[in-house]
């Protein structure tokens, strides 16, 4: 694993910027960046996250604990089955929308692109379900 200075260096070089460049960017000096880079000096927890967030990178890899660059994600993601069983009940609930007689929103007969509004928060309410439940019932040890 690289040091922080050593990191820090490869990441600011990989977004082809000098220190001086680089020095501007957070509002210090070029001798502070020097510093970081040749480990003789290290930013505080606050820069640190700036860092990170610059370099879209998690703080422990800027720091050398991880080889991993950014955090682990903690919600799963969905499959492409997934997403598409969503897809095709969120369509089958907008076909019984549109054979029912009246749909009304406030007294307000549903237009076209109530319909459409209407598709989309379902999609999105069945997403979130099967995330919630993937995160809820899905025993620790197949958990990444």
């Amino acid at each position: 694993m690289l040091t922080f200075g050593e990191t820090l260096k490869k990441l600011r070089l990989e977004k082809e910027l000098n220190q001086v460049e680089f020095a501007k960017i957070f509002n210090i000096a070029k001798g502070t960046v020097s510093n970081w880079e040749n480990n003789n000096r290290f930013p505080d927890k606050e820069m640190l996250n700036k860092l990170a967030d610059f370099f879209e990178v998690s703080v422990d890899y800027l720091l050398g604990r991880t080889d991993e660059q950014s955090p682990p994600t903690t919600t799963p993601s969905l499959t492409k089955k997934e997403l598409l069983d969503i897809e095709k009940e969120a369509l089958q609930m907008i076909e019984n929308i549109d054979n029912a007689d009246v749909i009304e929103f406030c007294g307000t007969p549903a237009d076209d692109d109530d319909k459409e509004f209407l598709r989309m928060a379902y999609e999105r309410f069945l997403s979130d379900v099967r995330v919630y439940n993937k995160m809820k019932y899905t025993p620790k040890k197949y958990k990444k």
